[in-house]
């Protein structure tokens, strides 16, 4: 009974540890864009909290690496909107608090809805943020990042259904999809509200989980069988959110970056 008692006790004292620490990581992110007019030392500090990758066998880092790509792209993201929020200090908050929900509740789940959710934010975010600072870059490290993205996407929500033939193919195709959308959108890109959530997050959101779905029931389908039909509505949904992102909304008030 004393050894469950003080199993139960260091589980605790783990879990509380782990919140405090992941609240620290979101509060120094938020204080070091602060404090600078440029976000190098946030990015670094990202960077940084990836040590442990490099604390094994060097036969272990390519793993270790591929494995903390999604973790490392949210971070970096996360400290671009933050600098690119400057003057709002409201939403930088907002952020610094939503990025401490994602690494302390959403992050550690290991379910196969909540590491596709892990995929879908991730991306939003990631495109978000890239097309915030995209008029300061050359149009192919835009490209290249936005299919780098989408490869790191893919390949961390792929990994569940245990393909690894598929592995690359599919990301490979997914990344091609992203970076064809961010060649698209590079000369004329749109946010909505004071978050400044860009029209390619949203398509490309909505775009990934139509193609999700397709690829999920073409997965589970038994050999002969069509493509059910629970399928029509959300992808029918996708298509009309779609199409209202990129006509419609544009009548209200959108920014243009």
């Amino acid at each position: 009974m004393e050894l469950i008692k003080s199993v139960a006790q260091r589980n605790t004292i783990s879990e509380v540890g782990h919140v405090l620490l992941n609240l620290l990581y979101a509060g120094l992110l938020l204080v070091m864009v602060l404090s600078f007019d440029m976000p190098y030392l946030a990015y670094g500090i990202v960077l940084l909290s990836k040590w442990r990758v490099f604390a094994v066998r060097p036969r272990f880092w390519l793993a270790n690496i591929q494995t903390n790509l999604l973790d490392t792209v949210m971070g970096l993201s996360v400290a671009t909107l933050l600098w690119q929020s400057a003057g709002s200090l409201t939403v930088q908050l907002a952020v610094a608090a939503l990025f401490a929900l994602w690494l302390i509740v959403l992050k550690p789940s290991s379910k196969h809805f909540w590491v596709v959710t892990q995929g879908a934010v991730t991306q939003a975010v990631a495109m978000s943020a890239l097309f915030m600072v995209a008029h300061t870059l050359p149009i192919t490290v835009v490209v290249s990042i936005g299919g780098l993205v989408g490869y790191i996407v893919a390949r961390h929500i792929i990994n569940v259904y245990h393909e690894e033939r598929e592995d690359v193919v599919v990301s490979l195709a997914w990344a091609l999809i992203v970076a064809e959308l961010s060649w698209l959108t590079y000369h004329w890109t749109v946010a909505y509200t004071s978050l400044k959530i860009t029209q390619v997050a949203i398509v490309v959101t909505l775009l990934g989980y139509m193609t999700l779905l397709v690829y999920n029931a073409m997965y589970h389908r038994e050999r002969g069988s069509t493509v059910r039909r629970e399928l029509v509505m959300p992808v029918a949904f996708s298509v009309i959110g779609i199409v209202l992102v990129l006509v419609f909304f544009n009548f209200f008030d959108p920014t243009s970056l």
